[in-house]
């Protein structure tokens, strides 16, 4: 999550130039997983984005959610339903 979050601001990196906002760092679930959740604003680029990293039997999982910030609001609650709906097996 750190080096999600530093990259934010590398120049090196592919956000570099984007205008990145970190909304949200926040713990969460995944499948009944402990997972971590950011939440961004890619300005330059006018998106929305959700990435949600979780670990199970020593697997990195990254789901990764992406929308243009106008329509946002109106997706939240499919993501979030999207979200409870995944299950590991």
């Amino acid at each position: 999550m750190k080096e999600r979050i530093n990259s934010f601001g590398d120049p090196a990196s592919i956000y570099a130039g984007l205008n990145v906002t970190l909304v949200i760092n926040n713990c969460t679930e995944i499948g009944r997983n402990p997972s971590r959740e950011l939440i961004f604003l890619t300005q330059n680029l006018g998106t929305f984005d959700m990435d949600i990293f979780t670990i199970k039997n020593v697997i990195l999982y990254h789901f990764i959610f992406m929308s243009p910030q106008s329509t946002a609001q109106e997706l939240i609650p499919q993501i979030q339903q999207m979200k409870n709906s995944l299950r590991f097996r």
